[in-house]
């Protein structure tokens, strides 16, 4: 009976009127709704494909997605957030995802500019194209996904237009990254990684616009695997957890020698001459004559351009 009920909300769709079985609320209090086939239940938008919340409510504050979801007497897992699910549901504010979840279908967060935070789990193993596109007030995310294969496409990649997106955690056990994953992440400016071993990256696309002189921080003693890792070794700054940030102690300038401690660059033997800091977009952060131990305290974490009078430049990534 499950199954014709389904056959008939799929009908249903291409006529353009309500996808969903029925709808329950969660536990943080939200009315969410379902489809189901083959004894599982998928997350669905309220209405159609082209009109996923005409008359209804949007979802909105802290989500707490179910693991399972019980109608008529029956429970179903649910394992899918399917097509447009939250389509442009701007007021939603964070999102809980269980590790019943395994598929993310196209635009399923597409437009929800209220979250600042999303975590991938650990049983996640594809993301459709733009799950996650618009989504302009989105700041971090934490991917544990283990064995995601798949992941958007070059064309339409999962986080396309996010670009307030400046922090990446790959998670402990995370064995591989898709191709075109993080496509178009331009704005990221920290990725931390905790496998020791660098999980497989399927194609260098990956992270294809990512900008790699941002700082990538790995487990310790895991620095050397990571540069040579294919995909992993196109970052230039690498440096393992823990440790001081790597930097420059000898800048081959003159006598001038230069240290990176708690997010601080200090200078000694530069007395007199002009010190200037730059960010990797050009913009000038510190210019001043220098004094005998002379310091400036850097803004974020991130890579940074330090010339001391008219020597050339040097690359340095700094921790705060």
């Amino acid at each position: 009976m499950k199954h014709l009920v389904f056959f008939v909300a799929l009908l249903s769709v291409a006529g353009g009127a309500i996808a969903h079985e029925f709808s329950e609320v969660c536990s943080s209090g939200q009315t969410l709704y379902y489809s189901t086939l083959n004894n599982k239940a998928s997350v669905e938008c309220a209405g159609s494909g082209s009109n996923p919340y005409n008359g209804y409510v949007r979802p909105a504050g802290n989500l707490v997605i179910p693991d399972s979801v019980t109608h008529d007497g029956y429970t179903y897992p649910v394992t899918t957030i399917n097509s447009r699910a939250f389509y442009e549901c701007s007021d939603l504010l964070s999102v809980i995802i269980p590790n019943s979840v395994t598929a993310i279908a196209p635009e399923a967060f597409y437009g929800c500019s209220g979250l600042t935070a999303i975590e991938i789990p650990a049983s996640i193993t594809q993301i459709r194209t733009n799950a996650f596109a618009n989504c302009s007030g989105l700041q971090s995310v934490v991917f544990n996904a283990v064995e995601c294969t798949q992941m958007g496409t070059t064309s339409k990649p999962v986080f396309q237009n996010c670009t307030s997106l400046t922090t990446l955690t790959v998670g402990a056990s995370v064995t591989c990254i898709p191709s075109y994953a993080f496509k178009g992440c331009s704005s990221l400016e920290n990725i931390f990684s905790h496998n020791s071993v660098p999980p497989t990256v399927n194609n260098v696309n990956a992270f294809e616009n990512v900008d790699k002189n941002i700082p990538l921080i790995v487990p310790a003693g895991s620095h050397d695997a990571y540069a040579a890792a294919y995909a992993w070794r196109e970052f230039f700054n690498i440096s393992e957890d823990g440790e001081s940030p790597q930097g420059i102690t000898d800048a081959g300038l003159d006598n001038t020698v230069v240290t990176i401690a708690d997010g601080r660059i200090t200078l000694t033997g530069a007395e007199g001459l002009r010190v200037t800091l730059t960010d990797i977009k050009g913009r000038i952060l510190h210019h001043q004559t220098a004094t005998p131990t002379h310091t400036i305290d850097v803004p974020a974490t991130g890579v940074y351009l330090l010339q001391v009078d008219n020597h050339p430049a040097h690359r340095i990534s700094v921790v705060k």
